[in-house]
């Protein structure tokens, strides 16, 4: 199952898709309400009736996700899971690079909606950087082929900064509910591969 984010700027404009994410394995897609005069769209920092805005909800998930912080506010997932395992194997097997991950939030891409239930559902983008420097001077960091591919070279000696695009579609819980806020689905693809 996929969760597709169209816009429609005014009644009088075609829809533009802004992003599709595959459901994560076990998951649903939360009921939107059903009023009449359809569903409340919610601003990026409004945290009315909300667990947390969806800009915070998304800071929580980004920061879990690149550390597992924030493990009390963010419910477990297969993803981060993935990316837990995939970002400790790149620090531990590459003993010529030093390795950091870091993620922020493109806030343009923000797309919220009101649940049925008082919660919400927000879509985003966080843009995931991997930067690999030499351990040491002189070191070389060798780049795997879809990495060489987009920098250009199979290897440096200065290092190289790895973009990810990662659209998100999480569920907020109303405020008041103690649930943690949870990943429904997701999409990651290598944008771009960048020698320092």
């Amino acid at each position: 199952p996929q969760v597709i984010v169209l816009s429609q700027a005014n009644a009088r404009e075609n829809y533009k898709m802004i992003g599709a994410v595959q459901m994560l394995p076990g998951t649903k897609s939360p009921q939107v309400s059903t009023e009449e005069g359809g569903t409340a769209a919610v601003a990026p920092t409004d945290k009315d009736g909300l667990a947390y805005s969806p800009q915070q909800s998304l800071d929580l998930l980004s920061g879990y996700l690149t550390s597992g912080k924030n493990a009390k506010t963010v419910a477990k997932n297969t993803f981060a899971e993935q990316i837990h395992a995939f970002q400790k194997e790149q620090q531990s097997t590459n003993k010529d690079a030093k390795i950091t991950f870091s993620r922020a939030i493109d806030k343009g891409s923000i797309r919220t909606l009101r649940t049925a239930d008082g919660g919400a559902v927000v879509f985003g983008y966080l843009r995931n950087l991997m930067r690999s420097v030499p351990a040491e001077t002189g070191a070389v960091v060798e780049l795997s082929p879809e990495f060489a591919a987009l920098a250009g070279k199979d290897s440096t000696t200065k290092g190289v900064d790895v973009t990810y695009a990662e659209a998100v579609f999480v569920q907020v819980p109303p405020s008041g509910a103690g649930n943690k806020v949870s990943l429904i689905g997701v999409a990651q693809e290598l944008v771009g591969a960048k020698l320092k």
